[in-house]
């Protein structure tokens, strides 16, 4: 009884049910006098320990059962109680006091030539693993295989080439692996072991996966899948040989394929009543769907999967899987639905102090309010936000701020901070806080290569380059975005996004440059003209060219800035910027009045950044935003819309 409650959904409350039916056993075998009966009940007693979340009352259950066990002098009962306190250990991540105990039991079973000697050299394996010693595991798989070999010992044989195959591939010795996995495939099907026959099809296909030989990868995967669903193998190989085989079909753009796989899988694990199974093959279908733009059936497909897993009471799985939904309702557009579950994944991921889960979901959270605040009118250079799109920033700069913190304290996934950085730099853009922005974007820059992530690191370029020109450093800006554009040409699958706005950067850039060069070479011209002497009358007697004259009539010079703190009457917003029109589009006095569309008056795409640029700077503390000229076309609505960001200083008429 104890053991089937601790196998309940509701983890914690079958844990603490398993635990009074163990110690209820235990006080009776007590009373009895069986001290091995009561050894067994300890054991159950740990397992209920465990489930409720008490690991040092579990670890203290399970010592007690080794002294029973010692105490017994029961050789078999002391190297199973070692071999499980060493499995307990080992759950905890207490790695060295694991490899302790493995190789405690594992002397007792080498001594009685116990067919669980196997378990045990797997424990080792596992610890040495954990401990990041992958060259001592190689070295107990290695032995493993020369030990029971020279024993003939086929089973045992089996079981250690498939340690074996584990050592090479974690250390990228993939041409070994393939031969051990052979060499045990071979073995399991000479002695009718069809579930390692399964494992190892299995381990061959991720294998050709990394190499490439994608037809190959598949055949070993559908045949490994085939092998899972008739032997009855553990749902976490049902799920990797299918994962196995979706990823050959996407490398192979193949989706549909993929899709019509992982819902193969479904309908399997549906058919065995498999909650997990089914949820983790749901959860692929959700992801396959967004990689072929389906994000409605994403949609679908995830909440089905969330909604189980939360029936279940697998909490990890459903803060996973509300984790994926908020990136599916992100594709949607549907920015409120996607923020309610990143906070319900973070809520989630926090309350089992899963930490590197919780900061990718503060990631969704600051990202997802970011799009909320833009969609409430929130723009970079704009006026001052609106009520909800303000709450929308303050939202994503603490979460970011917060996301921010633990992975600091990570210190481990430099990808998620850079990520969270690149949000943190969006956000100081839309609240105009450039030097802010620059300083975020240019550490997300320097993290993201660091792990080699050319297109992470392209995207961050652009933000550095935005805010560089926002701050008029110019060069710099241009360098950042040459880079940017570079990176998201070498990537494998194009970014033609990424590009785009590369190259809007550097257009806008060129336009600088081209104006700057023409006034620079407008002044000279007029400096070349002496004092006191008109263009007819220069030294030449022929005149100015005509080109130079047209030059010199398009020049104008600039008035004084507008002190808009005290208050100026709206004709004089409109005269100036009727004036910082006329000079930027070269039109002559009165050809532009104040209803005239700009873009008709011979103002570009590219020109109209610099007339923004140039009210922003003669017009001190007036927010504009980037796309002004298309949201206010003519002189007269850019005059209003000054003075309404003008905190009501300007006078109207």
């Amino acid at each position: 009884m104890a053991f089937c409650a601790s196998k309940g959904s509701d983890k914690a409350k079958a844990g603490k049910e398993a635990t009074a039916f163990a110690q209820q056993a235990r006080e009776l075998c007590v009373e009895l006098g069986d001290k091995r009966l009561e050894g067994r009940s300890m054991h159950f007693l740990a397992e209920g320990h465990f489930a409720a979340g008490d690991l040092q009352a579990c670890t203290e259950a399970a010592e007690e059962q080794l002294d029973l066990f010692i105490e017994l002098r029961d050789k078999r009962l002391e190297a199973f109680a070692t071999m499980t306190l060493a499995q307990w250990h080992l759950r905890l991540g207490n790695f060295d006091r694991a490899l302790s105990d493995a190789e405690d039991a594992l002397e007792i079973y080498s001594q009685m030539k116990s067919p669980r000697e196997a378990q045990v050299l797997s424990l080792i394996f596992e610890a040495y693993m954990g401990k990041g010693d992958r060259r001592r595991a190689l070295r107990a798989a290695k032995e493993g295989v020369k030990r029971y070999k020279a024993r003939a010992d086929r089973a045992g044989e089996g079981a250690a080439l498939d340690l074996l195959v584990s050592a090479y591939i974690t250390t990228d010795q993939l041409s070994d692996a393939l031969d051990a996995a052979q060499r045990a495939m071979t073995l399991s099907q000479d002695t009718g072991n069809q579930h390692m026959e399964a494992r190892m099809l299995n381990a061959i296909a991720g294998i050709h996966l990394r190499t490439g030989q994608l037809d190959s990868a598949l055949q070993s995967g559908e045949d490994a899948v085939a092998g899972f669903r008739e032997c009855g193998g553990q749902t976490g190989e049902k799920t990797e040989a299918m994962l196995n085989v979706v990823e050959a079909f996407i490398q192979k753009k193949d989706h549909s394929s993929a899709l019509q796989a992982a819902s193969e899988m479904r309908a399997h694990f549906q058919k065995v009543g498999d909650v997990r199974g089914e949820s983790s093959a749901l959860m692929t279908m959700g992801q396959i769907s967004l990689e072929m733009q389906q994000p409605d059936e994403a949609v679908a497909s995830v909440s089905k999967a969330q909604a189980m897993l939360g029936e279940d009471g697998q909490q990890f799985g459903e803060a996973t899987a509300l984790r994926l939904l908020a990136d599916a309702l992100s594709r949607k557009d549907d920015h409120k639905q996607a923020l309610r579950s990143a906070e319900r994944a973070r809520a989630i991921f926090r309350e089992l102090g899963e930490s590197s889960d919780e900061a990718s979901a503060l990631y969704l959270v600051s990202q997802e309010a970011v799009a909320i605040a833009v969609s409430e009118g929130a723009q970079a250079g704009g006026g001052a936000p609106s009520r909800a799109a303000s709450d929308a920033l303050i939202k994503a700069q603490k979460s970011a701020d917060m996301g921010i913190k633990l992975a600091r304290e990570l210190q481990a996934n430099n990808g998620i901070l850079g990520s969270i950085l690149c949000i943190t730099a969006q956000v100081h853009m839309l609240n105009s806080k450039p030097e802010e922005a620059l300083a975020a974007a240019d550490e997300a820059v320097v993290l993201f290569r660091e792990i080699g992530s050319a297109i992470s690191e392209a995207n961050a370029l652009l933000l550095s380059a935005d805010a560089l020109r926002v701050v008029r450093q110019y060069r710099d800006s241009g360098e950042a975005a040459e880079e940017a554009l570079r990176l998201f040409r070498s990537l494998e699958s194009p970014e033609p996004k990424g590009e785009e706005y590369a190259q809007e950067v550097l257009d806008y850039l060129e336009s600088v440059k081209k104006q700057q060069q023409q006034a620079q070479m407008q002044q000279a011209q007029m400096q070349a003209v002496p004092m006191g002497m008109t263009a007819a009358s220069s030294p030449e007697g022929g005149g100015v060219p005509d080109q130079v004259v047209s030059m010199a009539r398009q020049e104008r010079a600039r008035g004084a800035a507008l002190d808009m703190k005290s208050g100026v009457d709206i004709s004089v917003i409109k005269a100036k910027v009727q004036e910082i029109a006329t000079r930027i589009t070269g039109a002559e006095d009165g050809e532009i009045d104040m209803d005239t569309p700009l873009m008709e008056a011979g103002l570009t795409s590219n020109s109209a950044l610099v007339l923004r640029d140039n009210l922003i700077e003669e017009m001190p503390g007036v927010q504009l935003p980037v796309t002004l000229v298309f949201d206010y076309p003519s002189i007269g609505a850019m005059a209003d819309l000054i003075v309404e960001n003008s905190g009501g200083k300007a006078i109207g008429n």
